[in-house]
């Protein structure tokens, strides 16, 4: 039988350029995983603890077994794969992303972090590599927040940051609680508590994924070693009026909560301007209105707002202009309801990761960039317990959480590629 690889010390940065990843086996986990949506749906559909999750689920797992990983699902449904290393005193290094999508999304947001940690597994299998220290390749649940509008919930979980009093709080849209639903779907959140990741056991995670905008397609770089992944807010509003009839209700003696939501939204892009970031982000992604009826004035409608900047002071300003404006709806008849369904403060990501990263890139001749990131991802919930470091693949027009949502396969490749490289040496120390 031939013996595992194990590299040297001196020889970990000679031997890991050697190694190879298939690109042609990425791609197909990701056509076969994107593939898996509802019937008659366009996009990428694969909400969280949904039956299509649950397909997608099996076939991570049986691939991550196949590739001799041990392997095990824990109480909120995150997956994990993990490689034994040969120093058990030594923490574990986490490679991972997401597997959950937005509704009518793309193929490759989070799913292609997967499949880079999927890949990794079976180049340590084939060139028979042992580890100095435990590999753990993650799948997160519940990233997008499309159930329950909380963002990175499997790994808040994990972090200690969202526990069961957040599972039992949160609801969606049919107001069935996060609890219930991880609970039906065969999990056992009550235990989330033995799931806890602590830092000692943690030596660095390192994670993949497309940028989700055009930062590197515009500057014609191939990948983007990220310094720090900006802070976020979302804001779910509500406000209730009086409901009547369309076309008998003359317009002066309406309680319109439509037209209010018009005011607050109308005046989101004035405000971003105003405060005076030049990173400021808000978005209104949702609204809903009740009863949703064409001829008659709503009686209640509810929107979220997503409010995102490298400094919170700003995001702080945000909300304030927001509340401002809802007070003065509030002594005008129409009854205001602001809640705060999830926040994440902006991290700074480890330069030693970083440095790692954009070594192996520039070893390989592929052209990289420091940049930031708009977009929070799983690996920014770790950032208080362990270094952590994120690599971007560019995007095709910069268009994410949509169908179009593509990157170059050579670029797929080449952040593959590099990844591998720096987990290899970040196992071996």
């Amino acid at each position: 039988m031939e013996s595992p690889m194990v590299i040297p010390i001196n020889n970990i940065r000679r031997e890991v350029r050697s190694l190879k990843i298939n690109i042609q086996r990425v791609m197909e986990d990701i056509r076969t995983i994107s593939s898996i949506r509802p019937e008659g749906s366009f996009g990428s559909t694969r909400f969280s603890y949904s039956e299509e999750d649950r397909h997608a689920r099996e076939y991570v797992i049986r691939e991550m077994t196949g590739a001799g990983a041990n392997v095990w699902t824990d109480s909120v449904g995150n997956i994990h794969g993990r490689i034994v290393g040969t120093e058990k005193e030594k923490s574990r290094v986490l490679v991972g992303s997401h597997l959950d999508t937005v509704r009518n999304g793309g193929p490759l947001d989070g799913l292609l972090g997967v499949a880079a940690g999927l890949e990794i597994l079976r180049v340590f299998q084939e060139e028979k590599i042992k580890p100095v220290r435990d590999l753990e390749i993650i799948a997160f649940s519940e990233e997008e927040g499309s159930n329950f509008g909380a963002t990175m919930l499997g790994s808040k979980c994990l972090a200690g940051k969202a526990g069961l009093e957040e599972l039992r709080r949160l609801k969606n849209d049919e107001g069935i609680t996060a609890y219930e639903v991880m609970k039906k779907f065969g999990l056992n959140p009550d235990s989330i508590e033995e799931d806890l990741f602590k830092p000692e056991e943690t030596y660095a995670m390192l994670e993949l994924h497309i940028e989700q905008g055009q930062v590197l397609e515009d500057s014609g770089a191939s990948l983007g070693i990220v310094e720090g992944i900006f802070g976020m807010t979302n804001i779910h509003i509500t406000l209730k009026g009086i409901g009547n009839h369309a076309g008998a209700t003359p317009m002066g003696l309406r309680r319109d909560p439509m037209a209010a939501a018009g005011r607050i939204i109308g005046k989101i892009p004035e405000w971003v301007n105003q405060i005076g970031s030049t990173q400021l982000v808000a978005t209104v992604g949702k609204i809903q209105a009740y009863p949703n009826a064409s001829n008659v004035i709503p009686e209640k409608v509810a929107f979220t707002v997503d409010i995102r900047d490298m400094e919170a002071g700003f995001i702080g300003k945000m909300e304030s202009r927001i509340r401002e404006e809802l007070e003065r709806l509030g002594k005008e008849g129409i009854q205001i309801q602001m809640e705060t369904i999830a926040t994440s403060p902006s991290v700074s990501l480890s330069r030693e990761i970083g440095d790692i990263l954009k070594e192996e890139a520039t070893a390989m001749g592929i052209s990289n960039r420091n940049m930031y990131s708009g977009a929070v991802h799983d690996c920014a919930m770790f950032t208080d317990m362990t270094k952590v470091g994120l690599l971007f693949v560019p995007s095709i027009g910069g268009r994410s959480h949509v169908p179009e949502e593509d990157t170059k396969e050579g670029d797929i490749g080449a952040g593959i590629s590099v990844l591998l490289r720096a987990v290899c040496r970040v196992v071996m120390e």
